[in-house]
Parts: C-alpha cells; sequence; structure tokens
C-alpha cells in the first residue's frame, strides 16, 4: 500500500493540477474567439437583412442560424479535449442550455413580433456571455455582456428604427474580435 504524499507533495501536485486546468482553460479562448467571429458574422448579415428586407428577414436568419449551430457543433468538435476539465463541461453546459432557451424562444416566436423576439434573444445571448466570461476568465467579455444587455433594451426601446442597423454594427465588430481573439489564441 503506498504512503500518503508528504504535505510538500501534495502541494506540489495541486499546483501542477492548477497549472494544467489553466492551460486546458486557455487553450479554449481560440474555439471561444472563432465561435464569437462565426455568430458576429451572422449578426452582421442577419440584421442587415432585417434592415433593408424585413419580410425575407425571418427565412433567412433561419437558414444563417441553422448553419450557425452547425458550424458551432464543428467547432466545438475541435475543441472537444479542452472541454474535459471541469470549467470546460461547465462552459458547453452553459452554451447547450443556452441552445435549448434559444429553440424555445423560436418555438413561441409567433407570440413575440419582430424586435421584441430579437430582444429575447439578444437578452439570453448577454447572459449566455456573462456566464461564459466567469468561466473563461475574461473581464472584458463580462463588461461587454452587461453593455450588449443595456444597448439592446435601450435601442429597442428609444430608438426602434435604429435597432436592427445597431445589431448588424454589433455583429461587425463582435466578428472582428472574435478573429483576432482566435488568431492570436492559436499563436
Amino acid at each position: 500500500m503506498p504512503l500518503p504524499p508528504s504535505p510538500e507533495e501534495a502541494r506540489r501536485y495541486l499546483e501542477e493540477a492548477e497549472k494544467g486546468a489553466a492551460r486546458a482553460q486557455e487553450a479554449l479562448l481560440p474555439y471561444y474567439g472563432f465561435w464569437l467571429a462565426l455568430w458576429g458574422g451572422i449578426y452582421a448579415v442577419g440584421y442587415t437583412l432585417v434592415a433593408l428586407d424585413p419580410a425575407r428577414a425571418d427565412a433567412a436568419f433561419g437558414v444563417l442560424s441553422l448553419l450557425g449551430f452547425l458550424a458551432s457543433y464543428a467547432i466545438g468538435f475541435r475543441a472537444a479535449r479542452f472541454f474535459k476539465t471541469p470549467g470546460g463541461r461547465a462552459l458547453a453546459r452553459l452554451w447547450a442550455g443556452f441552445a435549448l432557451a434559444a429553440l424555445a424562444l423560436v418555438l413561441a416566436r409567433s407570440r413575440l413580433p419582430g424586435p421584441a423576439f430579437s430582444l429575447a434573444i439578444n437578452l439570453l445571448v448577454a447572459l449566455a456571455l456573462w456566464e461564459s466570461a466567469e468561466r473563461i476568465g475574461a473581464p472584458g467579455l463580462r463588461a461587454a455582456a452587461v453593455l450588449f444587455a443595456f444597448a439592446n433594451a435601450l435601442f429597442f426601446a428609444y430608438y426602434p428604427e435604429g435597432y436592427a442597423p445597431f445589431l448588424a454594427l454589433v455583429g461587425l465588430g463582435s466578428a472582428a474580435v472574435g478573429l483576432v481573439w482566435g488568431i492570436r489564441g492559436l499563436r
């Protein structure tokens, strides 16, 4: 029967485990950047369509979202080994919960006219971004989530005609930031 480790050995093992978990969390960052770029691009295209041709935007946005979920799964599949950490598993559960809540909103779509549906989805996105920031240790993302939530509410309530263009610009900015974050993380 092996002897238990000494206090110094136990401390060293714990430090090594913490360093390994931190490296795994850091390894998730480029993938997270690519998800941000993907969905930022979908927002940029989708909300540009909403601003220019609202009648056709719903169908196009539906197709874009479906393709986005498939591409998100493909990115997640590539990052799967990093989701085996407790933080990675928590992040995966968070986004699985987000997908289910978004699906529930899609099912209730007929009761949420136009911008109200966008507001509901975007407030859900803000919450998921906040929780993601907590799990990956990204305080800038946490601040962006709060800003995104309040900007959505303010545009929705006080400047509804600018709501779709605002979201298209947010998408474009998110795509750019996500690409930089993803590419930088691969180095």
